[in-house]
């Protein structure tokens, strides 16, 4: 992580720590800083900037409301526009979106950019171009069942909108829980259908990372005899049934909440049912709903 409010070249402040690794949009650089605003006295240069980001909230978000800047519970995250990464050596990028229309379905779907490449060198904290996004996280705090995060703002400004910085924020925020013992749970406030379809991404993406939804894997001290005896096939199996105790594992593993945890459940289940189907298989369903389609209409 970087350190709390290092200077760019510019002269700005970015507020916070930069948590996880610089990412990429083609050939732009990008970084992520957590803070929380309550600990920026009043008048200070970054609580103006929190205020600035709050009167901006109420235009772009439906029915939004500044949030409480002294209340402890509250964090925000912030994504920053930074120098060229030939201008100086340093850090490493986590190379996330390699294409300017890559999407976060793309990221969803395993990520190719990421893994064909190479981190370029860049320093920490370097300087700063311009504001991004931010989302503003609320953090319920239970003695007995621990903190559950809410994600109750997020925006992402107009000039760099579909281009991957929401899953960015999304991606950074499940992180951070899962690296804090005492957060239980990650949920989001009323999130817009657009919204939705992002977390759904995330999620899913969250748990085929973790292997929370690999089925059938055998468990207990015999797993690798079992393995050798029984090697994994190309074609993915389904996963087991989820009952309760697996829906509760799923859910400690990566702190969703239990309507996501099922979808991303029943999701996986179905894309590898659609992995074992044959193409005659597959031409046959693609068939039969086109005429069921196709009849529907016609009642129409």
């Amino acid at each position: 992580a970087g350190k709390a409010g290092e200077r760019g070249g510019g002269g700005f402040v970015a507020p916070g720590e930069q948590i996880g690794p610089l990412y990429r949009v083609g050939a732009r650089h990008f970084a992520v800083h957590r803070c929380r605003p309550s600990e920026d006295p009043a008048g200070s240069e970054n609580r103006n900037f929190h205020e600035r980001w709050q009167r901006l909230v109420i235009w772009f978000i439906d029915g939004a409301s500044a949030i409480d800047l002294d209340d402890d519970r509250w964090e925000v995250l912030y994504i920053f526009e930074v120098s060229s990464a030939t201008e100086v050596e340093g850090g490493a990028i986590e190379a996330t979106f390699g294409r300017e229309d890559e999407t976060a379905a793309d990221f969803a779907k395993g990520g190719e950019a990421a893994a064909s490449a190479a981190a370029v060198p860049h320093p920490l904290g370097g300087s700063v171009l311009g504001s991004v996004g931010f989302a503003s996280l609320h953090n319920f705090r239970n003695p007995v069942k621990g903190t559950r995060q809410r994600v109750c703002q997020a925006l992402v400004l107009p000039p760099y909108q579909r281009m991957g910085h929401g899953a960015q924020l999304l991606t950074r925020i499940t992180q951070c829980a899962l690296e804090q013992d005492h957060v239980s749970e990650v949920t989001v406030e009323d999130p817009a259908p657009g919204f939705s379809k992002l977390r759904d991404a995330c999620d899913l993406a969250l748990c085929t990372r973790l292997g929370a939804l690999d089925g059938g894997a055998p468990q207990g001290p015999g797993a690798a005899d079992a393995s050798a005896a029984n090697p994994p096939s190309s074609t993915p199996s389904p996963p087991a049934p989820l009952d309760p105790r697996g829906l509760a594992e799923l859910k400690g593993l990566t702190k969703l909440t239990e309507a996501q945890a099922v979808l991303c459940h029943e999701a996986h289940a179905l894309r590898s049912l659609e992995l074992r189907q044959t193409p005659a298989q597959s031409s046959e369903a693609s068939l039969e709903g086109a005429s069921i389609e196709g009849g529907a209409g016609g009642g129409g």
